[in-house]
């Protein structure tokens, strides 16, 4: 009898190892995240078309987070509010546009380069 027949069947550390997922159970585990992840960006969209809502009845969720970043100093330009959001410039701009009609936000000269403009909220 040669010593590999009295060795034990090698079977995938992830189906052998005590605490490790098989693929089936990884499959499901990853699904559950995603619907909890699923779930928590829900109930952030309702929170911000909530707290819009509280600003001006006209004013979308969009909206409420290009305020809420000029307001708190975190973005002052079209330029750094397209970063912070990750979005793009078109949507910004009418952003913009609908908070400077609501008369929440406005543009003012830079006080560091007059050539450029900045918003702040009003």
């Amino acid at each position: 009898m040669s010593a590999s027949s009295d060795a034990p069947s090698e079977t995938p550390a992830s189906a052998s190892a005590p605490g490790r997922l098989g693929d089936d159970d990884l499959d499901q585990a990853v699904t559950r995240v995603e619907q909890e992840l699923g779930r928590l960006f829900a109930r952030i969209r309702i929170g911000w078309r909530e707290a819009a809502a509280t600003v001006h009845p006209d004013l979308q969720p969009l909206g409420y987070q290009v305020l809420t970043s000029i307001a708190t100093g975190k973005a002052t330009s079209a330029g750094a509010i397209i970063e912070r959001l990750q979005t793009d410039k078109s949507a910004v701009s009418r952003q913009v546009r609908q908070l400077e009609q609501l008369g929440l936000v406005e543009s003012v000269p830079d006080p560091e380069d007059r050539r450029a403009r900045v918003l702040v909220a009003t």
